[in-house]
């Protein structure tokens, strides 16, 4: 391991970029053929038996749970290694564009530093949100559910001209997400959610801090007994004003099922300003169906794509 950090992205790229890895390969054929490559690998090796190994060659749609968590162990344990043999745990943090970068913070440093590595490459690697075709050196941008910043950097380094305001409600995560963009003065970061209404609510807090939640995100059915955080709400309308912004180019959306809601707070700036709308769309079954619908209504001359390189996601642009 070199003495100091060490570009994330190009460690992505040069050692979890394989076929030991297919989730970090770019191409999403590959990604699928490789991933059935590994089936056969672990049935040579013992760790599937011939049926297992049968079914995995099967559609997607066709496979047991249960091999799908072997196969993931599997890949788990090459990453780990792959992480100590190259220090990964040593260091507390990587470089992303040029500075310093931590990795989030999860229940181990291996979980820490693979779901970062995850964000890096749906972000970075395979732009899942369209941010290359889009974004100009000058763009506004508003990043939703920021999380430690994996995005946010991103597009500050592609607006150096620009500004880029970055929403994350839970108190650790936006800890980490300061710490991340603190070299970048085109960033603003605000610990709050958006939503649909001005107020207040409650944040569930998962193991994963991926997959924080408001309460009222219909994403779980019983969340009585989940650690909950209270936080602030405000609309992007309201932020608009509040801040005397004349454009808004780009709003990136990745909330926990929340995407509805914020996009209801978000009317007048659509009608206004028309940017372009890039928005997770597999936390809720209709979302695919009822978020286009929705925008349509405010402003009918918006194409609508959904893409599914890495997670399903709209994208939506005049």
């Amino acid at each position: 391991m070199p003495n100091g950090l060490f570009d994330g992205v190009e460690f992505l790229n040069r050692n979890l970029s394989t076929k030991k890895t297919p989730m970090f390969v770019k191409n999403k054929m590959k990604r699928i053929l490789w991933n059935r490559l590994l089936g056969i690998h672990m049935f040579v090796s013992g760790d599937l038996n011939f049926r297992e190994m049968a079914n995995d060659m099967l559609p997607s749609r066709f496979h047991k749970q249960s091999i799908g968590e072997k196969k993931l162990e599997k890949l788990r344990m090459y990453v780990s290694e792959v992480f100590k043999k190259n220090g990964i745990y040593d260091t507390g943090k990587i470089k992303l564009f040029s500075n310093e970068f931590f990795p989030a913070q999860e229940f181990s440093t291996f979980e820490s530093w693979f779901h970062t590595f995850i964000m890096i490459f749906q972000s970075i690697t395979v732009d899942q949100y369209h941010a290359k075709e889009f974004l100009k050196k000058d763009s506004i941008v508003i990043d939703a559910g920021a999380n430690i910043g994996v995005f946010s950097v991103f597009a500050a380094d592609a607006c150096p001209e620009g500004k880029i305001f970055v929403f994350e409600p839970s108190k650790k995560t936006y800890d980490i997400l300061s710490q991340n963009i603190a070299e970048y003065k085109n960033i603003e970061a605000i610990n709050i959610a958006l939503g649909n209404n001005e107020g207040t609510g409650r944040l569930i807090l998962a193991e994963s801090s991926g997959s924080n939640t408001l309460e009222d995100s219909d994403m779980y059915g019983d969340p009585d007994n989940a650690k909950k955080e209270e936080i602030r709400i405000t609309t992007i309308d309201n932020f608009v004003k509040e801040h005397g912004l004349t454009r808004v180019d780009f709003i990136k959306m990745d909330t926990e099922g929340y995407e509805k809601k914020i996009l209801e707070g978000t009317e007048e700036t659509i009608k206004k300003f028309s940017p372009v709308l890039s928005l997770s769309a597999y936390h809720h079954a209709e979302d695919k169906k009822v978020i286009p619908e929705y925008i349509l209504s405010l402003k009918k001359n918006y194409k609508c794509k959904l893409s599914r390189n890495t997670e399903d996601n709209l994208l939506f642009w005049v």
